[in-house]
């Protein structure tokens, strides 16, 4: 199938998988923080850490937060462009909380950040049965470790049974960001597992699968192929890494919860899924 480019994203692995291993509670806002907490965090007394795309930690104090954006004190030798991801850590004694964020304004003394939602999407139920195919990452791959690798996400169309949408991630292996630069690492011809897809939305996904348990917090490779449920005469084929969030079920077949290394903002596939019958909207 011809593929004809449509847009290109890049991040850098190492960031993602930067969630420590102790207890970790995402959340989309500080409020969420226990009030008690909170207090200490509001009276400057109490620092957050900041985790930037090169792996960089640095130690600030918060200034003042809303429901939307988070003020804190840029350290001295942070350098950050607007639009940046980066990960704000509030350790406490029952656990670190992290929220996820992006660069709106640097005014020194001053940067400001945004808020991301980590998992607040409407999920979409498909058909029973609906195939999708996984495999575990092998720890073993060299890239797994290496603080410049990147995710390269490229998304396309091509022309086969009408409008087709095509969205796979492969890794890169660079010494900077460079935007321009293609995933030489492809990883979906290894030998993959096959499930059944429960739902879906633009943050992730649950399947079922029989087999060995995946472990939470797991990387794991997912390539999910569907067609529009009205007519069939459109496509998307997503191939993308995804981190395993939780599991349930029995010794040898599993449910499995995964949200997606970044959520996919793309308009075509937005509505794409809208097309299918909104089950309900709950936040993951």
């Amino acid at each position: 199938m011809e593929i004809m480019e449509l847009n290109k994203d890049r991040f850098n692995l190492q960031l993602v998988l930067a969630t420590p291993s102790r207890d970790v509670i995402q959340i989309e806002s500080p409020e969420k923080i226990n009030k008690e907490i909170l207090i200490d965090f509001k009276n400057h007394s109490r620092p957050v850490k900041l985790i930037t795309m090169d792996k960089k930690q640095w130690v600030t104090k918060v200034i003042h937060f809303d429901n939307e954006f988070l003020f804190v004190r840029v350290p001295s030798e942070l350098k950050s462009k607007i639009g940046t991801l980066i990960l704000v850590e509030f350790p406490t004694v029952e656990g670190d909380y992290i929220i996820q964020t992006l660069v709106s304004q640097v005014k020194s003394p001053i940067l400001c950040l945004q808020f991301q939602h980590p998992r607040k999407d409407t999920r979409y139920l498909l058909p029973s049965g609906t195939p999708l195919y996984y495999a575990k990452v092998n720890q073993d791959f060299p890239w797994l470790r290496d603080g410049n690798t990147f995710v390269v996400r490229t998304a396309g169309d091509g022309h086969v049974r009408g409008k087709n949408i095509n969205i796979k991630e492969t890794i890169a292996i660079s010494l900077n960001d460079n935007t321009d630069s293609d995933g030489d690492i492809d990883i979906s011809t290894i030998d993959m597992r096959k499930g059944k897809l429960d739902n879906i939305s633009i943050g992730g996904c649950a399947f079922n699968a029989d087999g060995e348990e995946i472990t939470s917090g797991s990387l794991i490779y997912l390539t999910i192929e569907l067609s529009d449920i009205t007519d069939g005469s459109e496509c998307a084929q997503l191939s993308l890494f995804a981190i395993i969030c939780h599991s349930s079920g029995t010794e040898n077949q599993h449910i499995y919860g995964a949200r997606f290394l970044r959520r996919i903002m793309h308009e075509p596939l937005d509505r794409f899924f809208k097309k299918w019958l909104i089950i309900s909207e709950i936040k993951q």
